[in-house]
């Protein structure tokens, strides 16, 4: 990930200004960023930042359209009981494809739809 601040020549002020996660499209943006800093008074510096391999698999699934923003590990199983992390996975797996729980995901997305 790279994150790009317009800062003050001197070094004194930053503001992040935004974020890329690849540097394809970063370097397709800089021309564009250091114009508007340049007008504003300030200089682009950026931080390069190496991204955990569970984040990239977020993001290129968030980039296919699903929906990454909740979800559910093992862990969260065994922090409120004891249980194997296959036993974990289970109890997971039965309880996030539950008809009810089908049946209500259904029932919302209509229900904000038509809202």
């Amino acid at each position: 990930m790279i994150k790009v601040f317009f800062e003050t020549p001197n070094f004194t002020y930053c503001e992040l200004v935004g974020t890329f996660e690849n540097e394809a499209l970063y370097m397709a943006c800089l021309p564009s960023l250091e114009k508007v800093a340049k007008e504003h008074g300030y200089i682009v510096t950026e931080s390069l930042q190496d991204n955990d391999p569970l984040e990239e698999a977020r993001i290129l699934l968030k980039s296919a359209g699903y929906y990454t923003d909740n979800l559910w590990n093992i862990q969260d199983v065994k922090g409120n009981f004891k249980c194997t992390d296959e036993w974990a996975y289970t109890i997971l797996d039965k309880s996030l494809n539950s008809e009810w729980i089908m049946e209500q995901i259904w029932y919302t997305i209509k229900e904000v739809r038509e809202s």
